[in-house]
């Protein structure tokens, strides 16, 4: 494991986690989450157990959530954004493409994240990035670091992230072939292992929960990121990216950003 406290109590909250139990007792709609998503009753479970797991072994920072905007704590110790279940409708279907997703910041900004896990509690597999040191992965006992391919295999794939997105797949489609996985922050991991090339989103949908920690990890493994300037690790904040591999990202930018959706409110 990376010798690192913060990343290890960010690892050890997951794991101690009975995934398949609380989502099969917890499926039920329970509301709707500040942002407006609807919640289900695993969503805030496995919210609270993070949190209760971290506060009982020390950690004081200032704690957000999808499901919670925040569960306070002192902000000079570090700022902690959690997506308990990245790709809830799939975990619901039962569909293993769904993701916790654990962002600490040492500042109240995106660029300011400086430590990122996602786990894949379906496919026992977890990515885990430090500023400056690099993307890793976990897996069946093995931690090795990940980098994007020098090369992709016979054609790039393009995951799209919103509706809205979906207007510009003639567009898109002259890059590669597209896919929606419906897990924004897995997509990214996947992008960084290169399983997948680019993940796109110009409708605005995309929440700072989704793409904080799964950012660090493509950022780590030698991708490159297009996004929406200046944005707070406000759960509730939305914005516009394109993730992946450099060269396709750069020409996508170049055919696509100015299409990108301004207005934070429109639906995708």
């Amino acid at each position: 494991m990376l010798e690192d406290p913060i990343i290890s109590l960010m690892v050890n909250a997951v794991m101690k986690i009975d995934y398949h139990k609380i989502i099969e007792g917890g499926k039920e709609l329970i509301g709707y989450n500040p942002s407006g998503d609807e919640t289900l009753g695993f969503d805030k479970m496995i919210e609270g157990l993070i949190v209760k797991y971290l506060r009982e072994n020390g950690y004081n920072g200032l704690i957000r959530g999808e499901e919670k905007d925040s569960y306070l704590g002192d902000k000079r110790e570090g700022i902690l954004v959690i997506d308990p279940v990245d790709g809830s409708l799939n975990a619901l279907r039962g569909i293993p493409f769904y993701a916790t997703l654990i962002a600490h910041a040492d500042g109240e900004f995106l660029d300011d994240v400086t430590r990122a896990i996602v786990y894949v509690p379906a496919l026992n597999k977890m990515y885990l990035a430090i500023k400056n040191k690099g993307a890793y992965v976990l897996e069946n006992g093995t931690l090795r670091k990940i980098s994007i391919p020098k090369k992709y295999l016979l054609k790039p794939i393009i995951d799209v992230s919103s509706v809205y997105t979906f207007k510009f797949a003639r567009n898109l489609s002259k890059y590669g072939k597209i896919r929606r996985i419906g897990s924004i922050g897995l997509a990214i991991s996947f992008a960084a292992e290169g399983l997948l090339d680019v993940v796109i989103d110009l409708g605005k949908r995309a929440r700072v929960p989704d793409v904080a920690a799964p950012f660090l990890v493509l950022m780590e493994a030698g991708g490159k990121i297009i996004r929406d300037e200046e944005i707070p690790l406000n759960p509730k904040a939305r914005l516009n990216f394109i993730a992946g591999r450099e060269e396709i990202v750069n020409e996508l930018k170049k055919e696509l950003w100015a299409e990108r959706r301004k207005i934070s409110d429109e639906s995708s």
